[in-house]
């Protein structure tokens, strides 16, 4: 059996009893350095991989006669492992434990609901799919960033395409000691050059 593990935005406070629970009866947990280390104590055979490694490990080492535990940011059905496992495995060959999202905990952050926001995930893709985000209607939009496509960059890229000046929520390091919270708008964003780590960028 594969357990699918979502591990939340990555502060221990945000990791659900389940998931400690889970990893711990795992035989195998597979997963990068920053994910494992909550786990650290309780997990049996490690396996470190690199970012976007943990499908290739799980091949390897998930189809033993043991159980194998992998580890994924955030929820694993939202921009994550899932969505391949799903395509290539039968269901009762792996059960999946939910994590919060980095979305979900940044509208936590702004005290916002968000069941009708539009998401649109930039690590690691182009920057045309904010081209997604609806102009006319001004629904939320929370967007995943990547150390290319920063928030600034989202910014300019979002005015320069002809949105109207919006009011924006940067949401950094969720759930780390250097969290940050920045409220601003579309114009004074767009001249923000410093962010560092990932975050949520949220059009109110």
């Amino acid at each position: 059996m594969i357990y699918i593990v979502g591990i939340g935005p990555g502060g221990k406070n945000y990791i659900t009893p389940e998931a400690f629970e889970v990893v711990g009866m795992c035989d195998v947990v597979i997963g990068t350095e920053r994910q494992i280390d909550p786990f650290r104590v309780s997990a049996k055979k490690i396996v470190v991989t690199g970012p976007g490694g943990a499908f290739e490990a799980m091949e390897r080492y998930g189809k033993g006669e043991g159980t194998a535990a992998v580890l994924v940011s955030g929820d694993p059905g939202l921009y994550s492992l899932l969505r391949i496992v799903s395509e290539k495995y039968n269901t009762d060959e792996y059960r999946v434990i939910p994590g919060i999202s980095s979305v979900q905990l940044a509208y936590s952050r702004i005290g916002r609901v968000w069941q009708n926001a539009e998401i649109v995930n930039l690590h690691g893709r182009d920057i045309d799919g904010l081209s997604k985000i609806s102009r006319g209607e001004k629904r939320d939009a929370a967007i995943l960033t990547d150390k290319n496509n920063t928030p600034d960059v989202i910014a300019r890229w979002l005015l320069e395409g002809g949105m109207e000046n919006r009011r924006v929520f940067v949401c950094s390091n969720l759930s780390y000691e250097n969290e940050e919270i920045v409220k601003t708008d579309l114009v004074e964003l767009s001249e923000m050059k410093t962010w560092i780590g990932l975050c949520v960028v949220i059009l109110g």
